[in-house]
């Protein structure tokens, strides 16, 4: 989506740097009750193209990741881990009922890809902007909730204060 496509193997577990060490699994595709649960808490998200991290793995119906797409998924495994025992569970149970907890986290995983894009010459206004619009769109907008849970605007600028700062 971001940048090129870097064919990224099924089962293999890939590492953070070292001040988090966080292994990752990418497993194909979604199980089948992760997926009808995704898609009725978020009926707007096409389940062909999102990446769901919980646990240790990030799963997808993709058949490649981009490397950028890694490191945005990275950082709700470790959101999730700094939360605790049972942290996965309970990071995604904030995640469903609160959309300002959900704009946090996403805002921060998002930060983490841009800094990754950054570093390897890849960041731009178009991505940012790319960026933003996914984030305002209604793939983020739960099934109970009238507006998405961010607008344009604001997404933009929180963005920009990460890439600018």
């Amino acid at each position: 989506m971001l940048i090129p496509n870097h064919k990224i193997k099924e089962g293999v577990n890939y590492v953070n740097d070292m001040s988090h060490i966080l292994p990752l699994t990418i497993e194909k595709p979604i199980p089948q009750k992760l997926a009808r649960f995704w898609g009725w808490a978020f009926p707007n998200a096409d389940l062909n193209a999102v990446y769901i991290a919980y646990g240790y793995r990030i799963y997808t119906n993709q058949s490649q990741i981009t490397e950028d797409l890694v490191f945005h998924e990275r950082e709700h495994v470790r959101q999730q881990r700094e939360v605790g025992m049972w942290g996965d569970r309970i990071w995604l149970f904030f995640y469903l009922i609160s959309k300002r907890i959900r704009y946090q986290v996403e805002l921060q995983a998002y930060q983490d890809q841009c800094l990754y894009l950054g570093r390897t010459g890849y960041l731009s206004l178009e991505v940012v902007q790319e960026i933003a619009k996914l984030m305002s769109s209604s793939m983020y907008q739960a099934r109970w909730e009238r507006k998405p849970m961010v607008s344009y605007k604001q997404a933009y600028e929180d963005l920009q204060n990460v890439v600018s700062g």
